[in-house]
């Protein structure tokens, strides 16, 4: 992805969870994604720092399909809210949570994906036959694929 780039999903880029179906929807504001989960409502909006994705859910399995970007993000957690910004050198991911496991794809553009949480400062490296993300957490190791 390229800076400005947000984590939106195509009609048919669509994420599937058990018994779960996720749709996205255009709002005047701005890019609202809504994934509808069995007693549970995502949204997305857009702020005038960059965009913010906050999803609050209880158990499920997250899997994003491959974007235009080339992007695949895949989430797995108990509880989390996260906050996505655009910044000037690439995008910054802000994620809080619980417990979760981030894995996210090799982005073709090879953005810079930081990944800031209270207490945790992650960072991402570039590899000749891809990109490479590490995050390093108190009882967490993600590793990107």
């Amino acid at each position: 992805m390229s800076s400005g780039d947000r984590l939106c999903l195509q009609k048919t880029d669509y994420l599937q969870e058990t018994d779960c179906i996720f749709r996205r929807q255009t709002v005047p504001s701005g890019d609202r994604l809504c994934l509808q989960e069995t007693d549970y409502v995502f949204r997305r909006h857009t702020v005038p720092s960059g965009d913010r994705l906050c999803l609050q859910e209880t158990y499920c399995d997250f899997r994003r399909r491959t974007m235009s970007s080339g992007d695949r993000l895949c989430l797995q957690e108990t509880h989390y809210v996260f906050g996505r910004q655009t910044m000037s050198s690439g995008d910054i991911l802000y994620l809080q949570e619980t417990d979760y496991v981030f894995r996210r794809h090799t982005v073709p553009s090879g953005d810079i994906l930081c990944l800031q949480e209270t207490d945790y400062v992650f960072r991402r490296q570039t590899m000749s036959s891809g990109d490479r993300l590490y995050l390093q957490e108190t009882d967490y190791v993600f590793r990107r694929q």
